[in-house]
């Protein structure tokens, strides 16, 4: 019995040894992405779990590589994992203090808090207390995910419910015939460029909520050869609504109805794509919003596929801005700036070798005149403290004046080196009203609505007026002048 027991021993530790060590990892990694799930299960109508998978991974990652050191250091597995753990939970959630305290007050206290838990855990924690607190900890920290998890798992249903609706819906959509000229799909076809604007509001709501009067943008456009809607709207005050109806060809999707997810999968499988496709265009993208997912024509504006927020930041860039290393990540530019961004899309359009590409369809997406404010009216950056200060209308209008001038400037570029191009240009909506901003002006909902939507078609076919269309039949009269298609003006949505 005696060489038995002796036999069975080993094996036995080996287990339990193998059992706590993934204890351990398990430990530090909820501590690390407690902060990420919240993050998911407090926003399933906009966000896919997939958008945390790679900022999880890589601070769960961090705070395994500390475990590995303090364990071989300390010879102490349980206070190796205990002290990776609030290592990671502080590294990974201190960054919400920074609009309070500052960056360097937020650096001193995370560092003399996380040097006093060494101290603490060290000297005075024993081994089998620190198991205990360890495994209690694991235990509160799996109960808290799995719980908000199961709380989400309705919504994360109903997303899917009302996406497969949504397709539905869209597959029940009139049946739009390509022309006869293009089955062959052996066309000599213009380029086309489309430009989207975030918030470039109209006339109207330019006016009537700031007094600013920017018929001088819309001469600018039409000294260039663009047909220029006056009165142009679609209907809808968020993005994805707006583009999802746009580009369907008709207004058939909103938040209400569909959600966030579903409107944004419109949008990015749209039927004016594919038809696009059907005529035998090549799709390119110069946008990082990740809205669309077609060929990437600059390398630094390539398809980032995360949820963009109100201010412009990806998921990944709000969960950094919450950790420790946020003002590091930005210093180091990890993430694209927008500033030159926008700064390099926009110059990209004035170069003569720009323009080797053939039978294709460029789409843009640019989240200005969008706040956050990044531009003075001479292209200068603004003060981080005023990106998102909509107290002084100066910083929108200012920003509004200069995205106007580099807009006119790079369809200018476009007119001169690809001539025979269709250009669009337009925005989803313009100012939106209060509630949706901070400390933002009030509009009702027509001047919300009220958009900007200019069309270049080479000086082929007149458009004829297209002043008071709403933006969905400004993209069907194109169609029905520049290819030849017969489609009717969809019916406009009411309020």
């Amino acid at each position: 019995m005696s060489s038995e027991n002796q036999t069975n021993r080993p094996d036995k530790g080996s287990y339990s040894d193998k059992f706590k060590t993934l204890i351990d990892l398990a430990f530090i990694a909820f501590c690390a992405g407690l902060s990420m799930f919240y993050l998911f299960t407090g926003n399933t109508t906009e966000l896919e779990f997939r958008e945390i998978v790679l900022p999880l991974l890589i601070f769960s990652a961090i705070g395994w590589l500390v475990y590995i050191i303090l364990r071989l250091i300390l010879k102490k597995p349980r206070k190796a994992a205990i002290l990776s753990g609030i290592v990671m939970a502080v590294v990974t959630n201190a960054g919400m203090l920074y609009d309070k305290l500052g960056y360097v007050l937020v650096l001193i206290i995370s560092t003399v808090f996380i040097a006093a838990v060494f101290v603490v855990v060290l000297r005075f924690l024993k081994p089998g207390v620190a198991a205990k607190i360890e495994y209690i900890a694991a235990g509160v920290l799996a109960g808290l995910i799995l719980f908000n998890t199961i709380i989400s798992v309705p919504q994360l249903i109903e997303n899917k419910k009302l996406s497969g609706e949504a397709a539905d819906k869209a597959a029940s959509l009139e049946q739009i015939e390509i022309p006869a000229q293009y089955s062959s799909k052996q066309s000599d076809l213009s380029n086309i460029y489309i430009f989207i604007f975030d918030e470039l509001a109209g006339s109207q709501c330019m006016d009537e909520v700031f007094g600013y009067d920017n018929t001088w943008f819309y001469n600018d456009m039409r000294e260039l050869g663009f047909s220029v809607s006056d009165d142009c709207t679609n209907h809808e005050q968020f993005t994805m609504e707006t583009l999802s109806g746009l580009f369907s060809l008709e207004y058939a999707f909103d938040y209400d109805t569909y959600g966030a997810f579903a409107c944004r999968e419109r949008f990015e499988d749209a039927r004016f794509f594919h038809i696009m496709e059907d005529i035998d265009y090549d799709l390119y993208e110069t946008e990082v919003s990740g809205f669309v997912d077609f060929e990437p024509r600059m390398q630094y504006g390539k398809n980032r596929k995360y949820h963009t927020t109100e201010d412009g930041s990806t998921t990944v860039e709000v969960i950094a801005d919450r950790t420790l290393f946020g003002p590091a990540a930005d210093a180091l530019g990890i993430f694209p700036d927008t500033y030159k961004l926008y700064d390099e899309i926009l110059t990209y359009y004035t170069l003569p070798e720009s323009y080797t590409y053939e039978n294709a369809l460029t789409f843009t997406y640019i989240c200005c005149p969008h706040a956050p404010f990044i531009y003075d009216i001479n292209g200068s950056p603004v003060d981080k403290e005023h990106s998102m200060d909509w107290t002084d209308s100066k910083y929108f209008l200012e920003q509004y004046e200069y995205m106007c001038k580099r807009i006119t400037q790079a369809m200018d570029g476009i007119v001169e080196n690809d001539p025979d191009a269709v250009i669009l240009v337009l925005s989803d909506h313009g100012v939106k009203a209060n509630k949706h901003l901070w400390d933002g002006p009030q509009t009702t909902y027509e001047q919300s609505t009220d958009t900007f939507f200019a069309v270049y078609t080479g000086g082929r076919d007149d458009l004829g007026d297209i002043s008071g269309l709403c933006g969905a039949n400004v993209l069907r009269t194109v169609m029905n002048k520049e290819f030849g298609f017969e489609l009717d003006m969809t019916a406009v949505p009411g309020n």
